[in-house]
C-alpha cells in the first residue's frame, strides 16, 4: 500500500497549489479540508490510475463518490490494483 500512498501524495502535490512536499499529511483528514476542488480530484484520480497502472474506466461512479480523503483513494485504487495483478496472473 505504501507505493499507492506515495502515488497519491505525488499527485496531490503536483495538482493542488496550497499543498507544499515538507509537509506532511494526514491521509485521513478530508479532500475539502485540505482544498481539493472536484475537478481537482478528478485530476489527481486520473495520475493516480495511470501511475498505478489501474484503467479508469474500472471505477465506477460510486468508487469515485467514496473518495472523500487521500486515505479512500488509496484503498480503493490498491483494491483494483491487486484485482489488475490477480488478472495478469491468471492471463
Amino acid at each position: 500500500m505504501a507505493d499507492i500512498e506515495k502515488i497519491v501524495e505525488e499527485a496531490l502535490l503536483g495538482s493542488i497549489d496550497n499543498l507544499h512536499a515538507d509537509k506532511q499529511y494526514d491521509l485521513r483528514k478530508s479532500l475539502a479540508e485540505l482544498g481539493v476542488s472536484s475537478l481537482q480530484l478528478v485530476m489527481v484520480v486520473t495520475e493516480v490510475c495511470e501511475m498505478a497502472g489501474v484503467e479508469l474506466t474500472t471505477l465506477t461512479e460510486q468508487d469515485v463518490s467514496k473518495m472523500k480523503s487521500p486515505l479512500d483513494i488509496v484503498n480503493i485504487i490498491q483494491k483494483f490494483s491487486q484485482q489488475g495483478e490477480k488478472d495478469d496472473v491468471l492471463a
